[in-house]
């Protein structure tokens, strides 16, 4: 019986690439996929990969090279994002609802955006297909759900909670930062805020599921504690309970039941989307940026995606340092569960 000697068996000594080496190799692989799969697919095909979602991987493996590996491949990483903004792919992917113009409608867009009813938008470039009763996902829909106004046997579990700090990184929606030491904002933290927050968050006195969410803290009355509708808020004793005082919007349809049924077989069939257009947007913006600083179309790339959510434009005059945390904020809220 042959026993492998760490130090001196050839078939566990091989050589490591380089992480250079493993990137291009990935990279070339997409490339090679690019070249052999189609633009548009057939309706009956939908689910297949396509040319844009094999190109849309390449250009954010190569953002991460540039962070990672060798700054060089930051310009790569800007000309393969610009494929789908000025070159061959230009107008096969746009931002859903980029076009509404009510804050409302913004907010609606955003949400509808990840939910079953609209999946295959185009804004999608390539997700995950689920197709009840064959698959389906139910983890947004019951383990992420908040435990509201039943026990978590009935309705969610709520083991997805967003922190205090992913909170405040959403602006006012004059496009200011969130301050706590400000007394109006501190007073109403959730009036006149991004709608991307809207669309990402379930936050203290929203209504949900036909329930208002009591978060911040379990109610009392008289010392007692209130025990109707079950309160899911900071230092609840219920499992399901808050641990952050928030619970995850995204992804969660508030039709679909959660619970026993949802996870028997009757959950949502939602897709789960890998990579969209607002992504490819921000990698460009990023990658552009590393390259040349903030330039027009850094901005216009990271202003087509605020105007989405009905936020103002960035300021002029930034320079590379500063419109790089604007970035990174703009991708953390962006892309906050993707």
């Amino acid at each position: 019986k042959k026993t492998l000697d760490r130090n001196g068996e050839e078939e566990i000594a091989y050589a490591r690439n380089t992480p250079a080496e493993t990137l291009d190799f990935i990279v070339s692989e997409f490339e090679l996929a690019a070249e052999k799969l189609p633009v548009t697919v057939d309706p009956v095909e939908y689910g297949r990969a396509t040319k844009g979602a094999a190109l849309g991987m390449r250009a954010v493996a190569l953002l991460h090279g540039g962070g990672t590996v060798d700054p060089k491949y930051y310009a790569d990483a800007a000309t393969a994002a610009n494929v789908f903004i000025d070159g061959e792919l230009k107008g096969r992917y746009e931002l859903f609802g980029k076009n509404e113009t009510d804050p409302l409608k913004k907010r609606e867009a955003f949400i509808n955006l990840f939910l079953e009813p609209y999946e295959g938008n185009e804004e999608v470039i390539f997700d995950v297909q689920y197709a009840y009763p064959y698959k389906f996902q139910q983890g947004f829909q019951t383990i992420a759900a908040p435990g509201v106004p039943g026990p978590g046997h009935a309705y969610g579990w709520g083991r997805s909670a967003p922190t205090q700090n992913l909170v405040d990184a959403f602006e006012m929606s004059d496009g200011k930062p969130f301050d706590w030491n400000n007394p109006a904002e501190a007073a109403h933290p959730y009036e006149n805020r991004d709608q991307r927050l809207y669309g990402t968050v379930l936050y203290d006195g929203e209504f949900w599921k036909g329930a208002t969410l009591s978060l911040s803290s379990n109610r009392f009355d008289n010392g007692k504690e209130v025990s109707n509708n079950l309160p899911n808020g900071l230092f609840s004793t219920k499992s399901e309970a808050t641990k952050t005082g928030y619970y995850m919007r995204k992804h969660q349809n508030e039709p679909v039941v959660c619970g026993p049924s949802n996870r028997s077989g009757l959950g949502d069939g939602g897709n789960m989307i890998i990579l969209r257009f607002a992504e490819i947007l921000l990698t460009y913006a990023e990658a552009r940026n590393e390259v040349s600083g903030p330039d027009n179309t850094v901005y216009s790339a990271i202003n087509s995606i605020r105007k989405r959510a009905g936020q103002p434009d960035l300021p002029q005059g930034l320079n590379r340092e500063q419109m790089r945390q604007r970035i990174r904020n703009e991708r953390r809220v962006e892309l906050a569960r993707s």
